[in-house]
Protein backbone atom coordinates (compact mmCIF):
# COMPACT_ATOMS: atom_id res chain seq x y z
CA UNK A 1 0.00 0.00 0.00
CA UNK A 2 1.36 3.45 -0.86
CA UNK A 3 0.51 6.58 1.05
CA UNK A 4 0.51 9.81 -0.93
CA UNK A 5 0.98 12.94 1.14
CA UNK A 6 0.39 16.31 -0.48
CA UNK A 7 2.02 19.19 1.36
CA UNK A 8 0.92 22.71 0.53
CA UNK A 9 2.55 25.88 1.80
CA UNK A 10 1.67 29.49 1.16
CA UNK A 11 4.53 31.77 0.22
CA UNK A 12 4.74 35.33 1.57
CA UNK A 13 2.99 36.58 -1.59
CA UNK A 14 0.10 34.16 -1.17
CA UNK A 15 1.10 31.62 -3.83
CA UNK A 16 0.42 27.99 -3.04
CA UNK A 17 3.27 25.47 -3.28
CA UNK A 18 2.44 21.79 -3.42
CA UNK A 19 4.84 18.99 -2.58
CA UNK A 20 4.22 15.27 -2.78
CA UNK A 21 5.60 12.63 -0.46
CA UNK A 22 4.94 8.97 -1.18
CA UNK A 23 5.61 6.37 1.47
CA UNK A 24 5.41 2.70 0.68
CA UNK A 25 4.83 0.24 3.47
CA UNK A 26 5.40 -3.46 3.05
CA UNK A 27 2.59 -5.85 3.88
CA UNK A 28 4.74 -7.37 6.63
CA UNK A 29 7.72 -5.57 8.07
CA UNK A 30 9.91 -6.77 10.89
CA UNK A 31 11.07 -3.25 11.67
CA UNK A 32 7.87 -1.19 11.45
CA UNK A 33 4.90 -3.07 12.89
CA UNK A 34 1.61 -1.21 12.95
CA UNK A 35 -1.00 -1.62 15.66
CA UNK A 36 -3.79 -0.25 13.47
CA UNK A 37 -4.57 -1.20 9.88
CA UNK A 38 -4.45 1.58 7.27
CA UNK A 39 -7.68 3.16 6.13
CA UNK A 40 -8.76 4.36 2.71
CA UNK A 41 -10.35 7.53 4.04
CA UNK A 42 -8.49 10.80 3.41
CA UNK A 43 -7.11 12.35 6.56
CA UNK A 44 -6.63 16.10 6.63
CA UNK A 45 -4.36 17.80 9.10
CA UNK A 46 -2.46 20.99 9.70
CA UNK A 47 1.19 20.32 10.47
CA UNK A 48 2.98 23.66 10.77
CA UNK A 49 1.78 27.23 10.60
CA UNK A 50 0.98 27.88 6.94
CA UNK A 51 1.44 24.23 5.93
CA UNK A 52 -1.50 21.95 5.27
CA UNK A 53 -1.35 18.31 4.28
CA UNK A 54 -3.75 15.76 2.85
CA UNK A 55 -2.88 12.09 3.23
CA UNK A 56 -4.55 9.55 0.95
CA UNK A 57 -3.67 5.89 0.60
CA UNK A 58 -3.53 4.76 -2.99
CA UNK A 59 -3.85 1.17 -4.07
CA UNK A 60 -1.32 -1.30 -5.26
CA UNK A 61 -0.93 -5.05 -4.87
CA UNK A 62 0.25 -5.93 -1.38
CA UNK A 63 3.98 -6.57 -1.30
CA UNK A 64 4.55 -4.84 -4.68
CA UNK A 65 7.85 -3.01 -4.59
CA UNK A 66 10.56 -1.54 -6.74
CA UNK A 67 13.04 -4.13 -7.99
CA UNK A 68 16.47 -3.83 -6.38
CA UNK A 69 18.82 -2.15 -8.91
CA UNK A 70 21.82 -3.44 -6.91
CA UNK A 71 24.70 -1.65 -5.24
CA UNK A 72 26.74 -1.48 -8.47
CA UNK A 73 24.15 0.89 -10.02
CA UNK A 74 25.06 3.55 -7.41
CA UNK A 75 28.21 5.52 -6.67
CA UNK A 76 29.35 5.18 -3.04
CA UNK A 77 29.17 8.32 -0.92
CA UNK A 78 30.19 9.20 2.62
CA UNK A 79 27.89 8.21 5.45
CA UNK A 80 25.90 11.26 6.58
CA UNK A 81 26.33 13.07 9.87
CA UNK A 82 23.59 12.27 12.37
CA UNK A 83 22.07 9.28 14.13
CA UNK A 84 22.73 6.19 12.00
CA UNK A 85 21.51 3.54 14.46
CA UNK A 86 17.91 2.83 15.51
CA UNK A 87 15.03 0.39 15.49
CA UNK A 88 13.48 1.50 12.16
CA UNK A 89 15.63 1.83 8.99
CA UNK A 90 12.96 3.88 7.19
CA UNK A 91 12.75 6.35 10.09
CA UNK A 92 16.56 6.65 10.14
CA UNK A 93 16.61 7.26 6.37
CA UNK A 94 13.90 9.90 6.63
CA UNK A 95 15.65 11.68 9.51
CA UNK A 96 18.95 11.76 7.62
CA UNK A 97 17.76 12.58 4.09
CA UNK A 98 14.40 14.40 4.26
CA UNK A 99 14.33 18.11 3.56
CA UNK A 100 14.70 19.99 6.83
CA UNK A 101 12.90 23.10 5.50
CA UNK A 102 9.91 23.36 3.13
CA UNK A 103 10.98 23.41 -0.52
CA UNK A 104 9.02 25.51 -2.98
CA UNK A 105 7.79 24.00 -6.23
CA UNK A 106 6.90 20.41 -7.02
CA UNK A 107 9.33 18.78 -4.61
CA UNK A 108 8.68 15.14 -3.71
CA UNK A 109 10.33 12.48 -1.57
CA UNK A 110 9.73 8.74 -1.77
CA UNK A 111 10.92 6.13 0.68
CA UNK A 112 10.75 2.39 0.14
CA UNK A 113 12.27 -0.70 1.75
CA UNK A 114 13.07 -2.88 -1.25
CA UNK A 115 14.80 -5.73 0.56
CA UNK A 116 14.25 -6.87 4.12
CA UNK A 117 16.01 -9.90 5.60
CA UNK A 118 16.86 -10.70 9.22
CA UNK A 119 20.43 -9.43 8.63
CA UNK A 120 19.99 -6.54 6.18
CA UNK A 121 17.45 -3.95 5.03
CA UNK A 122 17.87 -1.92 1.83
CA UNK A 123 16.00 1.39 1.59
CA UNK A 124 15.68 3.56 -1.51
CA UNK A 125 15.15 7.25 -0.69
CA UNK A 126 14.37 9.52 -3.65
CA UNK A 127 14.24 13.32 -3.79
CA UNK A 128 12.69 14.86 -6.94
CA UNK A 129 11.99 18.44 -7.96
CA UNK A 130 15.11 19.81 -6.32
CA UNK A 131 15.57 23.60 -6.46
CA UNK A 132 18.70 23.26 -8.62
CA UNK A 133 19.22 24.32 -12.22
CA UNK A 134 21.10 21.09 -13.10
CA UNK A 135 20.02 18.26 -10.79
CA UNK A 136 16.35 17.24 -11.02
CA UNK A 137 16.64 14.42 -8.49
CA UNK A 138 18.88 12.33 -6.27
CA UNK A 139 18.19 8.72 -5.36
CA UNK A 140 19.97 7.09 -2.43
CA UNK A 141 20.46 3.40 -1.74
CA UNK A 142 20.86 2.91 2.01
CA UNK A 143 22.01 -0.45 3.35
CA UNK A 144 21.31 -1.22 7.00
CA UNK A 145 22.79 -4.16 8.92
CA UNK A 146 21.25 -5.75 11.99
CA UNK A 147 23.02 -5.06 15.29
CA UNK A 148 20.97 -7.10 17.77
CA UNK A 149 17.58 -5.34 18.02
CA UNK A 150 18.92 -2.24 16.22
CA UNK A 151 19.70 -1.38 12.61
CA UNK A 152 22.88 0.47 11.62
CA UNK A 153 23.39 2.38 8.37
CA UNK A 154 26.46 0.72 6.85
CA UNK A 155 26.60 1.91 3.21
CA UNK A 156 25.12 4.72 1.09
CA UNK A 157 25.20 5.12 -2.67
CA UNK A 158 23.57 7.72 -4.89
CA UNK A 159 22.33 8.29 -8.43
CA UNK A 160 21.31 11.47 -10.23
CA UNK A 161 18.77 12.52 -12.81
CA UNK A 162 19.31 15.83 -14.57
CA UNK A 163 17.19 18.62 -15.92
CA UNK A 164 16.71 18.63 -19.67
CA UNK A 165 19.85 19.82 -21.43
CA UNK A 166 21.98 19.31 -18.29
CA UNK A 167 22.72 15.57 -18.61
CA UNK A 168 20.92 12.24 -18.40
CA UNK A 169 17.20 12.05 -17.66
CA UNK A 170 17.49 8.46 -16.39
CA UNK A 171 19.02 7.51 -13.03
CA UNK A 172 22.80 7.32 -13.36
CA UNK A 173 25.98 7.90 -11.36
CA UNK A 174 27.13 10.66 -13.74
CA UNK A 175 26.98 14.15 -12.24
CA UNK A 176 24.79 16.71 -14.02
CA UNK A 177 26.43 19.62 -15.86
Amino acid sequence: MTTLILMMTRSPVGLLSIGILMLTTLGISACTPSATPPTSDPVESTDLAGTESLSVEVGGPKGESTPDPGREAFVATDLPEGERVGTDPEAIAQALYSAKEPIEGLYAETLESISVTPDQTVVIFTRLGLPDDSVAGIRYRLEFVAQGEQWELAWVGQQFTCREGRGQQDWDTTLCS
